[in-house]
């Protein structure tokens, strides 16, 4: 047993595109060493930006010694009635080259077969590696995408080694031959007589040792946490901490050898908004920024430099240089700024459209101020929120009047809440701007306060009624105006709030646009397509929660206009769905609606109306409306105040009458009187479960 090694030299890759690519080549080369049979023990994968490796422990020297089996005719027709062989026997004999006698009959699934037996000898992995690694190599994902771009020259693979124990493995892609050569750190030639241009590795178990000795760290976890030991123990130095985040990560990915180094800006540009301040380094220049054991920012940062330590006095001369001239570009802006405060901005919205045939960001202000006040009713907030929250509503746009945010867009509602502060107004009016955003991504806090909530909620469902309105719905992978990032946030906001009407909300938003003119959908239209897209977030809620997706559709077929309620009955639901005293009322729920989908299918067809007693003639079906009658007030009362454990308990009382009904009363009379009569009652009954559930949609076995 030897070792395998894999290394794909290649030109800079970034740093998102490594971690799937060395998920993919793991699972692609585990995936053909099992189909060509090839025994191996672990495979591990490094990578780097100039490389992507795979080790592979273990490897059999060669593929196992088999026998292939070629079927013949069927025992009946090989052999007469005496055991002399046919001539369809003589036959498939002389096509395998062999003599009858040479044959065997074995049984299988549809009788006896004739069968030739031909040993096939495994073939040496090298030549089995040979012959598909350059397949394995051109399908990863990342090749695939730079073939597909027109403006790349050629192909970003530099080098190839591919080694066996001590052999290499000969195999080509494009005009790269596969060798025993790799190449160390690039920044790090001649620095040490052991590190060179090219590399020469002997035997595959040599590698790791010779690329270490040649500046090059493979493992990303090693790199990162002496990225991160080091940014520490700088930090420290100077009586601070970094501020870590997902930098690290990112950074892992864009060095071979990781060595920190600090620096600093001008104390004066502290005056910008620390948001500013900490995504310039963070994002633009991928630096630690420091804070204090308080948590201000300080002057300070720690960079980390792909190379020895001897390199670090230029890096962060260049880092702080380039810090220097983008945070003066931003300070002349801020300043800009600040001359004219932001209240006094939102008449300029007047001249910043919003979205073509939807008007201008003004225009969108109004709506939002309207919305909100509609909102802070239905929530059923006090005095001072409102006030807030309206407030709130005339500023949300503001911000995007400013310089600042025009150089740094991801800063929205941020920048709004530094300007508010600066401009004098409550810090509860400034935190609503700068929540009414959130959650940008998966994984955000929700607003923290209550006026940021409801404005977050009017500025969305503004957003996705104009953009629904147009007709501009996404389709497959294309977003172009970010509408789920949208309203996954409205629903998030909304599963963790009062209880709203989202039919309601549409037709109140629909109402704010008016007329658009040519293409401007209809309500009805709008509304349908828009909360068929909210029930797929919902879906996608639903499932972050631990709900089942037969859970989430047994809910949602019921109705999802409150988004609060859906997922409270969702995680009912799945709590209680198991449990065995709950199987009783399922299978009363799934026999009415199977009943249900018969008459519908069929050509009993049952007119609208109501429940007639003096038809009611049998026994179980008197019992069974009774039941009735003394549960619906129950369930129905307990669903509008949004106790639905209540009104599920109360849903139990009608299982056992309703097991007796389906027993011993026969739905589908041949009088029509009876039938329709009875199906209203199931009908009825089946309106009552709707209020938590569908509950025929659950895939539960029943006894």
């Amino acid at each position: 047993m030897k070792e395998l090694v894999l290394e794909i030299g290649v030109e800079d890759l970034p740093p998102a595109a490594i971690s799937p690519a060395l998920a993919e080549m793991k699972q692609l080369l585990g995936e053909r060493l099992r189909q060509e049979n090839i025994r191996y023990q672990e495979i591990r994968t490094y990578g780097t930006p100039r490389r992507l490796v795979a080790c592979v422990t273990g490897v059999a020297p060669r593929q196992p010694d088999t026998v292939i089996e070629v079927r013949g005719p069927s025992a009946q027709q090989a052999f007469d009635s005496f055991g002399n062989y046919t001539y369809a026997a003589f036959s498939f004999a002389r096509t395998q080259d062999v003599f009858p006698e040479e044959l065997k009959v074995k049984r299988i699934t549809g009788g006896e077969y004739l069968f030739v037996e031909r040993p096939k000898p495994g073939r040496p992995t090298v030549e089995v590696a040979a012959g598909f690694l350059p397949e394995l190599i051109t399908n990863l994902a990342f090749l695939r995408m730079a073939r597909r771009d027109e403006s790349a020259p050629r192909s970003p693979i530099r080098w190839l080694l591919a080694l066996y124990g001590e052999d290499v493995i000969p195999f080509q892609v494009g005009d790269v031959e596969a060798g025993r050569l790799t190449r160390g750190h690039r920044a790090l030639h001649g620095c040490t007589p052991e590190i060179s241009a090219t590399i020469e590795v002997p035997k595959a178990s040599a590698y790791l040792e010779l690329i270490r000795a040649a500046g090059v760290i493979l493992d990303p976890e090693e790199r990162r946490q002496r990225i991160l030991e080091q940014a520490r123990a700088l930090a420290q130095a100077v009586g601070g901490q970094p501020l870590e985040e997902a930098l690290a990560d990112e950074l892992a990915f864009l060095v071979e050898q990781p060595a920190a180094f600090a620096g600093g800006f001008d104390p004066a540009f502290l005056v910008l908004p620390r948001e500013a301040l900490v995504l310039v380094m963070q994002k633009q220049q991928r630096l630690f920024p420091i804070v204090s054991p308080e948590g201000a920012l300080l002057p300070r940062f720690i960079g980390i430099h792909d190379g020895s330590p001897e390199g670090v006095e230029e890096a962060r001369a260049a880092s702080e240089q380039v810090l220097h001239a983008r945070l003066s570009d931003l300070r002349l802006s801020y300043e800009q700024d600040l001359r004219t405060p932001l209240p006094a901005r939102v008449e300029a919205l007047h001249g910043i459209p919003y979205q073509e045939r939807l008007g201008t960001l003004f225009e969108k202000t109004e709506r939002l101020g309207s919305l909100v006040e509609e909102l802070c009713d239905r929530w059923g907030v006090d005095a001072t929120t409102r006030q807030i929250a309206l407030r709130a509503a005339l500023l949300a746009k503001a911000d995007l009047a400013t310089d600042l945010l025009k150089e740094l867009p991801e800063l929205r509602g941020r920048i709004g809440q530094a300007y508010a502060l600066h401009a004098g107004e409550p810090p509860a009016v400034a935190d609503a701007l700068a929540g009414h955003y959130l959650p940008r991504v998966a994984g955000d806090p929700l607003p923290q306060t209550e006026a940021g909530r409801i404005l977050g909620v009017a500025d969305r469902i503004d957003t996705l009624v104009g953009h629904f309105g147009m007709g501009l719905v996404p389709a497959g992978s294309q977003d172009p105006h970010a509408l789920r990032q949208q309203a996954s946030g409205l629903v998030a906001i909304l599963a963790e709030s009062e209880r709203l009407s989202l039919g309601e909300m549409v037709e109140l938003a629909y109402g704010l646009y008016g007329d658009r003119g040519p293409g401007w959908r209809s309500l009805d239209v709008t509304r349908a397509s828009l909360l068929d897209f909210l029930r797929q977030c919902l879906e996608s809620l639903l499932s972050e929660h631990g709900v089942r997706y037969d859970t989430a559709d047994a809910v949602l077929d019921a109705g999802f206009d409150d988004v609060r309620g859906t997922l409270i009955r969702a995680q009912l639901l799945e709590e209680r769905r198991d449990a065995p005293e709950f199987a009783e009322t399922l299978m009363a729920a799934a026999r009415l609606g199977s009943l249900l989908r018969f008459v519908a299918r069929s050509e009993m067809a049952v007119p609208p109306g109501e429940v007639r007693i003096d038809l009611l003639q049998e026994e179980a079906e008197q019992l069974f409306y009774a039941a009735y009658l003394d549960v619906c007030p129950l369930v129905t009362e307990a669903a509008e105040r949004g106790d639905y454990a209540a009104a599920l308990d109360a849903l139990g009382g009608l299982a056992a009458p309703a097991l007796e009904f389906f027993d011993n009363v026969l739905v589908t009379s041949d009088d029509e009187l009876l039938r329709a009569n009875r199906v209203r009652l199931l009908g009825e009954i089946h309106a009552l479960f709707l209020k938590i559930a569908d509950l025929t949609r659950l895939m539960v076995e029943i006894e």
